[in-house]
């Protein structure tokens, strides 16, 4: 009589304990970096977006030798997209080619780029000269609406402040950025 050996493949339940152990302990490691890398991306990929505005808002300006501008505006992706003074940056803004010049988003304006709220996680603060616009004459020098020079940092936070991002603007309209 004959023997047969059956052969087995497979892995036997310890090993597969011992495997499962093994990868939860590696996602209990990286999880947390994880939603650290994920919030730093958040407010990087803002803050671009932002300083993207800023630059359009400024070569517009020169572009077409009118001002133009940035402004908070809860509406931003609608189709009637108005500044709103008094709202913050993080719902939404649009930017506009101040077509008469008189330093105002008009409905007659044309607007160039919209962005649309960020939700609630951020925080803008910018300061007075900046709350209501950022206003770019045909020069491409940031000023107030009565033509006059005007330079200011805003801060953007998410997370409660945890991680932030400053936006610089400097009078001659040069922007830049840098961590808080």
């Amino acid at each position: 009589m004959r023997q047969s050996k059956l052969h087995q493949s497979g892995f036997t339940l310890i090993e597969l304990m011992i495997t499962l152990v093994i990868m939860g302990t590696i996602v209990a490691i990286g999880l947390p970096s994880f939603g650290k890398f994920m919030e730093r991306t958040k407010i990087t990929s803002t803050t671009n977006d932002y300083i993207f505005s800023l630059h359009k808002a400024r070569s517009e300006a020169v572009k077409r030798i009118t001002g133009s501008g940035l402004c908070p505006s809860v509406n931003s992706m609608a189709a009637n997209a108005a500044c709103n003074d008094g709202a913050s940056y993080s719902s939404g803004w649009i930017v506009y080619a101040d077509e008469n010049n008189d330093g105002n988003f008009n409905a007659g304006d044309e607007i160039l780029h919209r962005a649309e709220s960020r939700g609630n996680g951020f925080t803008f603060t910018p300061p007075a000269v900046f709350a209501n616009q950022i206003y770019f004459n045909e020069s491409g020098n940031s000023v107030s609406g009565a033509d006059l020079p005007v330079s200011g940092t805003i801060g953007i936070t998410y997370a409660g402040g945890s991680l932030g991002r400053n936006v610089i603007v400097s009078a001659n309209g040069r922007v830049i950025s840098e961590e808080q």
